[in-house]
């Protein structure tokens, strides 16, 4: 009986240890609305400068998002990191699904760079808030998404 009891605490302890590093460390979602509140929403307090000239207040930690897919595509993997740069937020492109031979041209695929390789969602005006910045890296990835399987430039494509 005394060895059941033991068992059962080992594994209620296990239990308890895996919810919390899950907790600590975020979670991956599947994604298929605009909305935020699948969306991990940790920011740090990281201050540095890039070739922009601007400061950076605040970053997220990379968050993810699985675009809609409507063609049925696998690979519908993306990866931001959102930065306060002055008054704007930035959505930072870590990772997309590949291009499948269609142009990367910034223009095309509505992109500004940094010139050092790193590549932000170009939205004009860009967002202010943080909320904003999402709900749009979400749209531009859905529409990113399309673009690699019809060609359709982002203006383009009715959704």
């Amino acid at each position: 009986m005394l060895f059941i009891i033991i068992s059962i605490l080992i594994i209620v302890v296990i239990i308890i240890a895996v919810v919390h590093y899950n907790h600590k460390r975020g979670m991956r979602s599947s994604v298929n609305s605009y909305g935020t509140s699948d969306i991990l929403n940790r920011t740090t307090n990281r201050a540095f400068s890039d070739n922009s000239g601007g400061t950076v207040n605040m970053e997220t930690e990379v968050m993810e998002y699985f675009a809609n897919a409507r063609h049925n595509q696998k690979d519908r993997w993306f990866r931001f990191k959102y930065k306060k740069v002055g008054n704007e937020w930035r959505a930072y492109i870590i990772r997309t699904p590949p291009l499948n031979g269609k142009s990367g041209d910034q223009h095309l695929t509505h992109r500004y760079s940094d010139g050092n390789g790193n590549y932000w969602v170009c939205r004009d005006p860009q967002t202010t808030t943080l909320h904003d910045a999402q709900v749009v890296s979400r749209v531009w990835a859905d529409r990113f998404l399309e673009y690699t399987v019809k060609g359709i430039e982002a203006n383009s494509q009715v959704w």
